[in-house]
């Protein structure tokens, strides 16, 4: 009959393992950054809350080995993905201030003659007076 298969139950075994804090995080986005970083180092991590604060938890048979790939500090200093990003950012501005310095240390151009600026909006000023009479007296 179709769909017999769909319809079969697998039952996996529940990770029974004791899991142990290894870090609290100020949110959620910093907590992952930090799993990802121990995963990347070859510990299990998942994201985790007590008492309403995200935090880190890895397995109690790893947390030697997570401590070894990364020292969580109170300092709230991030694993080194995250301060890759924030160097971004501190580049960015120095970029910023460097062009602004660049355009700030070029001549600027030489203002034509006021009286020949007067003198143009004199002509055009008669030119369209010009067509103004050619229209309404034709």
């Amino acid at each position: 009959m179709a769909g017999d298969e769909d319809t079969d139950i697998k039952w996996v075994e529940r990770d029974s393992r004791e899991w142990v804090l290894f870090a609290h995080q100020p949110d959620q986005l910093t907590a992952r950054m930090t799993c990802t970083y121990l995963e990347t180092g070859g510990v299990e991590a998942r994201v985790g809350s007590q008492g309403g604060h995200y935090c880190v938890e890895v397995p109690a048979t790893q947390l030697d080995r997570a401590f070894s790939v990364y020292q969580p500090a109170d300092s709230n200093i991030t694993p080194p993905m995250a301060e890759q990003s924030r160097k971004t950012g501190i580049h960015t501005g120095q970029h910023l201030r460097e062009q602004i310095l660049k355009k700030a240390a070029k001549p600027k151009p030489q203002k034509r003659n006021p009286a020949l600026m007067w003198l143009l909006r004199i002509i055009v000023i008669g030119a369209l007076v010009a067509l103004l009479l050619l229209i309404f007296q034709g």
